[in-house]
């Protein structure tokens, strides 16, 4: 009874704390001095309580209760015995009106007797306690309470354990500035300095704070699901049952070995950064903190807080794939994902073996790739991702932008393939494609006998192609073949295409018939397949000649002092600066219209005079000769073999 006359009882009830089974529970009524009810329930404002639990723990006989009030504040505190660790202990219950009791931890009165000045060994409940651990830097500064109970240390004090028997325990320990070493498992943890040592087992959830020290904690996953996250701050393990945190650690170590699907998150700090995952292990370290996740099935390393953060991720022995996008890159294959999220710069490596890809997406600005046999990097505003001896590269530029892409080959014989679509330059070990991009150069340099088979649209495409270099051009794609010892070019797709070839300095021959033409001389050869219009224009040097062929068709060939043109049904064949055999050798009526020509009957290999052109020409049906003016006159009686030069 206090001071003003209010007053509580208490007593031991039979089969009314537990539904569950039949035991003894602790009951209170707590009343005012008139006799009515004190206690409110917090559930219900304004209804009174009536009589209420005490104990929180219904396992077991909670029997022989025992209250007192305390004469400065008018608590009250409750005592009974019930079952412990070592089979019955006394249990406390504070009463602080008018807040209710039984949702809170019962506190054990009666603690394990301590024959040890150094080391205290505590014990909880049945049901849920709270355990609260600074350690202090000199023996004698430590604090403990245990569910809100000061607990008394003695000055020597350099070893705590805590049992925390049933119930979901929570357990907060802060370290020292020394150097300190903690490890967590799913139900117990240890944390360890030079000259003390706390120790927890039967515990949900612990929390452990490091100091200024050179700290390091290591987690062991449960055996269920786990999520482990971890900033340069913190880091946390949470599974079933189970959530453990250390906070201020400089080395994290997370460990995936017990089962489940186990996922990490790592997040990097304000200062520059770097990701490092494998197969087995995946690490994110700074200037001030490392931490690590080993086994887990799944690492996502995030790169939000700052920095120029890098991610290096490598393969496993299988096959694996590597997807990098500007924003998000993934490395993964059997067993395991690790990703890097905004980071700077991303580096995926195949070095361990299998076989396996790469692919690489743009962004919605301008980008550039650049693909060697043994790497690839995509790079743009603000980001650069590389892929290094992966079998197999697939560029992808489908964000928007102008994007250019520049494919190299290697000292083998390697093939490219330009379409309107992409442009592959592959070989001995390697395949790399660019898709879509607006711009593709592939350059054969490394060496090797290096081909080049170049595509068109579906509508009006050019080739144009110099001793250097064959390039198709179309609305929406350019591919470019540089310094290949030969390019084919096909006109397949549609549309009216066009190609013009031009000569080397040296002696170059231009060969054409209705399906091709093509272009060659001293270490190139170049040829133009299906166009409408081929055009070969020798003007860089050399003794240059032209072989143009009829079709079975009806033809005609058109020279002047500029050029040469063999035209029939749907192809025409141009020379300009050659010296030309037209031959009309494979059927149908052909005719020559020859304008400004001095003709020669027969084969005249050079005439005397000077000239600027000359052409020969073979089993013609009809030839033309027109003047200046306009003029036309048909040669008659002719030979099959006609020289036309002009001066």
């Amino acid at each position: 009874m206090d001071k003003n006359g209010n007053f509580s009882v208490t007593w031991s009830t039979f089969d009314q704390d537990d539904p569950t089974s039949r035991n003894y529970g602790i009951y209170a009524r707590m009343y005012l001095a008139n006799g009515s009810d004190f206690f409110l329930d917090p559930a219900s404002p304004g209804v009174k309580l009536g009589e209420f639990r005490v104990n929180a723990a219904t396992a077991g006989n909670q029997v022989t209760p025992a209250i007192a009030r305390d004469t400065n504040n008018g608590d009250y505190a409750v005592v009974w015995a019930g079952p412990d660790y070592d089979g019955s202990g006394v249990y406390l219950r504070l009463l602080d009106p008018p807040v209710g009791a039984a949702d809170q931890p019962d506190l054990p009165a009666e603690q394990p007797p301590q024959s040890d000045p150094t080391t205290l060994d505590l014990i909880g409940t049945a049901g849920n306690d709270v355990l609260e651990v600074v350690v202090g830097d000199t023996s004698g500064a430590w604090l403990v309470r245990l569910n809100g109970i000061v607990q008394t240390t003695l000055s020597q004090l350099s070893t705590l354990s805590f049992d925390g028997l049933g119930g979901y325990d929570t357990v907060t320990v802060i370290g020292t500035d020394d150097d300190e070493t903690a490890e967590l498992w799913s139900d117990h943890g240890l944390l360890e300095g030079d000259d003390y040592e706390v120790t927890s087992v039967n515990v949900e959830s612990i929390t452990i704070h490091g100091g200024k020290g050179s700290d390091t904690a290591v987690f062991h996953d449960t055996s269920g699901d786990d999520t482990f996250v971890a900033s340069p701050i913190s880091a946390s393990l949470v599974g079933p049952g189970t959530s453990l945190t250390a906070s201020r650690f400089e080395k994290v170590t997370a460990y995936s070995e017990n089962g489940g699907t186990d996922t990490a998150e790592l997040h990097d700090s304000t200062e520059s950064d770097t990701f490092v995952a494998t197969r087995t292990e995946a690490t994110l370290f700074g200037n001030t903190f490392y931490n690590q996740a080993k086994g887990f099935d799944a690492v996502h390393a995030y790169a939000t807080a700052g920095g120029t953060d890098t991610a290096k991720l490598f393969d496993s022995p299988g096959n694996d794939n590597f997807v990098a996008t500007p924003e998000l890159s993934v490395l993964y294959g059997d067993g395991y994902h690790n990703s890097a999220e905004n980071f700077a710069e991303v580096y995926g490596y195949a070095t361990v073996g299998g076989n396996d890809t790469a692919k690489l997406f743009d962004s919605s600005g301008n980008d550039e790739l650049v693909a060697t046999p043994v790497y690839a990097t995509l790079s743009g505003d603000g980001f650069l991702v590389k892929a290094k001896n992966f079998e197999s590269m697939h560029a992808y530029a489908t964000g928007g932008g102008n994007d250019v892409a520049h494919l190299f080959d290697s000292s083998g014989n390697d093939e490219f393939v330009g379409t309107a679509e992409y442009g592959l330059l592959s070989g001995d070990g390697f395949y790399n494609r660019a898709k879509n991009f607006n711009v593709v150069h592939a350059y054969s340099d490394a060496g090797g006998d290096d081909v080049a088979q170049l595509f068109d649209s579906g509508g009006d495409d050019t080739f144009v192609a110099t001793t250097s270099s064959g390039a198709m051009i179309g609305d929406g794609f350019y591919n470019r073949a540089k310094n290949f010892e030969t390019v084919n070019a096909f006109a397949e797709n549609g549309g009216y295409d066009q190609a013009t070839m031009y000569d080397s300095p040296g002696d170059d021959t231009y060969v054409a018939t209705p399906v091709y033409g093509a272009l060659f001389g001293d270490g190139f050869y170049y040829r133009a397949k299906y166009f409408d219009s081929v055009l070969a224009v020798a003007a860089a040097g050399g003794n240059d000649v032209a072989e143009l062929y009829d079709s079975t068709g009806n033809d005609t060939f058109t020279a002047s002092a500029t050029g040469a043109t063999l035209r029939g049904d749907n192809f025409s064949n141009r020379a300009e600066g050659f010296a030309v055999s037209a031959h009309a050798d494979a059927g149908g009526n052909d005719r020559a219209l020859l304008h400004g020509a001095a003709i020669e009957e027969g084969f005249n290999e050079r005439p005397d005079e000077l000239f600027a052109a000359i052409a020969w020409l073979y089993n013609f049906e009809e030839i033309l000769q027109s003047s200046d003016d306009g003029e036309e006159e048909t040669l008659e009686a002719v030979d099959a073999i006609l020289t036309a030069y002009w001066q």
